[in-house]
């Protein structure tokens, strides 16, 4: 679909301009006069790179849907209206556009998203299908709302817990680099110039250059870079990388701790909130293990067992009784209460937060702790690498 930036007037006299999706000028122009815009200028505009909408703005679009319906406005008309304010991004206002006209001809949104699974995940997806197929599509829609607008927060707690030691690691790779690109070479040629023996650890780094700057190398760098951002997707969904995943958690044991938490958040607040929206509990832990841990097999292996003993007629804390290395005796016992309670959604809800809470603990110990030790380990690298080149330089100062 072509992608038009457009310059106008608005029924009050102010100058508007914008970008948007369109089948044609004429019907860009039909948009922006149901808009009360009048178009002074409409050209078509070239795209090299269509960025993806981040976490928080899907929160917000669905957020924008479900007040609309509140407000009684139909499907259709709310994607129609929502479609001219995700202008920066061209994927998401294109399939906005395509969808109000297939849901104003009958068909279901959830199948729109199907059709775009780069935008929408699985999850997304479920939720939605189940909302219009039981009749709570607000509730559905609010749900998917507050998923998102958490997940997003641990990802921004997560990258502000390892910003600082990233750009420890790449100041001191920097560094590194400088040191062996522009340093080293200047030092062989001293020594060489002064009949003295060149130490192992400068050769080896002298060698190292000389790999580095080999047109080849600088080549294959470029290209896997390029295929790990082109491929991205289907590397965390390999084997290997799920293997290598599984061995740094055995070697980070605090990471494995905070993976653990991820999961059991968001399975105690899915089911806290499907059962919120009137879902059955042999429903909301089908579409649980539907639609998380995919890429985990002995997280998926769990889920699907619980959900095999829940359709049976077992109870939620029977179930969870047969996963014990997941779930905790006390985390059981409260589900146990919550189901003769009846209160169950109360009870997951209560444990979601108690999880919640414990991980952002944990981020930060990790604050705390991992960024003091990345500034040791680099300093000892960096401290090494300074007196491996001054040791020799010493010794030639003794000499005279």
């Amino acid at each position: 679909m072509p992608y038009y930036q457009w310059y106008g007037v608005s029924i009050e006299g102010n100058k508007r301009n914008g970008a948007q999706a369109a089948l044609s000028k004429d019907s860009l122009e039909k948009i922006l006069f149901d808009l009360n815009i009048a178009p002074i200028i409409i050209k078509e505009k070239q795209l090299l790179i269509k960025k993806l909408p981040s976490l928080t703005m899907k929160a917000g679009m669905y957020h924008e849907i479900k007040i609309l319906l509140v407000a009684g406005i139909r499907l259709p008309e709310i994607l129609a209206i929502i479609t001219v304010h995700y202008h920066n991004y061209p994927l998401l206002q294109e399939f906005l556009y395509h969808a109000a006209a297939d849901t104003a001809q009958g068909l279901l949104f959830s199948e729109c998203m199907k059709q775009s699974s780069i935008l929408f995940s699985p999850f997304e997806q479920g939720v939605f299908a189940i909302g219009e197929e039981t009749g709570n599509l607000i509730p559905s829609i609010d749900f998917i709302n507050q998923y998102l607008t958490q997940k997003s927060v641990h990802g921004e707690q997560i990258r502000s817990a390892l910003l600082m030691p990233i750009l420890i690691t790449s100041l001191t790779i920097m560094v590194f680099l400088s040191i062996i690109i522009f340093i080293i070479p200047q030092f062989v040629n001293f020594l060489q110039n002064s009949n003295q023996k060149i130490p192992t650890t400068i050769a080896i780094l002298f060698y190292f250059r000389s790999v580095l700057l080999n047109p080849l190398t600088i080549t294959i760098i470029i290209s896997t870079v390029t295929l790990i951002l082109i491929f991205k997707n289907k590397i965390k969904q390999s084997i290997l990388f799920n293997q290598l995943i599984k061995i740094l958690k055995y070697i980070f044991p605090l990471w494995s701790i905070i993976d653990n938490y991820a999961f059991l958040i968001v399975f105690f607040h899915m089911i806290s909130l499907l059962l919120k929206a009137s879902y059955r509990i042999d429903q909301t832990i089908s579409f649980i293990a539907s639609h998380i841990e995919k890429t985990n097999y002995v997280k998926t292996n769990c889920l699907n067992g619980i959900f095999k003993m829940v359709l049976h007629g077992n109870s939620l804390s029977n179930a969870l009784k047969e996963y014990p290395h997941f779930f905790s005796s006390d985390d059981i016992f409260l589900i146990q209460a919550g189901e003769l309670s009846g209160s169950l959604e109360m009870v997951t809800d209560t444990i979601y937060k108690k999880y919640l809470n414990a991980i952002n603990y944990k981020m930060k110990q990790i604050e705390a702790f991992v960024q003091p030790i990345a500034i040791i380990i680099l300093g000892l690298i960096i401290g090494l690498m300074i007196v491996s080149i001054y040791k020799p330089i010493l010794s030639i100062c003794l000499q005279i």
